[in-house]
């Protein structure tokens, strides 16, 4: 299906296929395509069309070329089935973490992907059964904050984890200010930005709240604590976030367990030198179910799969360029997926999991500077 042009400026197009979800603790059934487990079945629906108006194009302003996305055969089948898991790339390989492994069933596996090699390894379990944690990395620990902890999904955490990849060892930080579930979290200049979420209480069905709190943690002195800052406009869950070029993004989301009609369009950009956040450009459509799956690239933000509408999951691949105008849409994912794990590694993009598949996708991403 063909996106229309989003009312910011900028077309997409291309294929958008999404199959429904009865609610979120249940990936679909199966979608066509050519690449997957065997056991696929079936047909996904389509997406509807884009909503939302983002921020005009600025007279002048320098365009950049879409970057293109070609698949390769796909990799190795990972360890295990799951979704809503955390992970992010580091130094040539792509690490995974807990998630849910059958059903809403909460689990402590963790696998790493080495590119060179194409091969999956085993890592220690994690200290606790987390889904919907932010993730973010300085280029040597990968660190976690927030989250739900346990089957369903559980109560919401105020927990922070750092790991070590050299040592496969966990190291607790300070907890954040308060608990909060499928929040977002991005490192900029030495502090991890904490933002968004919801609560959820221990023996509820639904969440109570989404916030908009915004913390801060120096890494050089994690004793301080966390601090606040300029809290984020549409409180949200499920959003993505990431940093780049000085800024930070927090992308899509829903509001609390609406995944029929909550799904959010909005991307807020927050400078830290004014303490202050601005829109950008919408999304081409309402998308959640982005914390593992918002990638900086080249000057880029990369936003993979989702769910929208009625909790379809997608197949798309978002590109927002420098300029900060417009989304483009690359190369679809294989098929849809429910929160998969997604990361880049120079110019490698690696998409594993999620609906409870097995799949590690790999493809080629290019630039071609103007």
């Amino acid at each position: 299906m063909a996106l229309a042009a989003a009312s910011f400026g900028g077309a997409c197009s291309g294929s958008h296929n999404a199959s429904s979800n009865a609610h979120e603790g249940v990936p679909e059934a199966g979608s066509g395509g050519t690449h997957g487990d065997s056991g696929d079945a079936g047909a996904p629906g389509e997406a509807g069309a884009p909503s939302g108006a983002g921020a005009p194009s600025e007279a002048g302003a320098p365009s950049s070329e879409p970057a293109s996305l070609t698949w390769e055969k796909p990799g190795p089948n990972a360890p295990e089935r799951r979704y809503e898991a955390q992970g992010l790339a580091l130094d040539g390989k792509l690490y995974v973490f807990g998630g849910f492994l059958s059903g809403t069933a909460a689990g402590l596996e963790a696998a790493v992907f080495d590119l060179a090699t194409r091969t999956w390894s085993t890592l220690s379990p994690m200290p606790e059964t987390l889904t919907h944690a932010g993730r973010a990395s300085d280029g040597r620990y990968l660190y976690f904050a927030g989250g739900f902890i346990g089957d369903g999904p559980g109560p919401s955490v105020d927990h922070v984890w750092k790991y070590d990849p050299e040592l496969d060892a966990w190291t607790e930080l300070p907890p954040l200010p308060a608990d909060r579930g499928g929040g977002a979290l991005a490192l900029l200049d030495g502090k991890l930005h904490f933002f968004g979420g919801a609560v959820h209480l221990e023996g509820e069905e639904y969440f109570s709240a989404d916030y908009g709190d915004h913390w801060t943690l120096a890494l050089a002195n994690p004793s301080r604590g966390w601090t606040a800052l300029a809290p984020l406009p549409n409180p949200r869950n499920h959003l993505g976030g990431c940093a780049v070029n000085g800024r930070i993004f927090a992308i899509g989301g829903q509001h609390l367990n609406d995944e029929t009609a909550g799904d959010q369009p909005s991307v807020d950009i927050y400078d830290p030198a004014s303490d202050r956040w601005s829109p950008g450009p919408d999304l081409p459509l309402p998308v959640g179910h982005l914390t593992s799956n918002t990638i900086a690239y080249r000057e880029r933000v990369l936003v993979v799969s989702g769910v929208s509408y009625d909790s379809r999951s997608l197949d798309t691949v978002f590109e927002l360029g420098p300029e900060l105008t417009a989304w483009r849409e690359l190369t679809p994912l294989p098929q849809p997926r429910h929160s998969p794990v997604s990361d880049v590694l120079g110019d490698t993009l690696i998409v594993t999991g999620g609906s409870l598949k097995l799949d590690t996708w790999i493809g080629t991403l290019s630039v071609t500077e103007r």
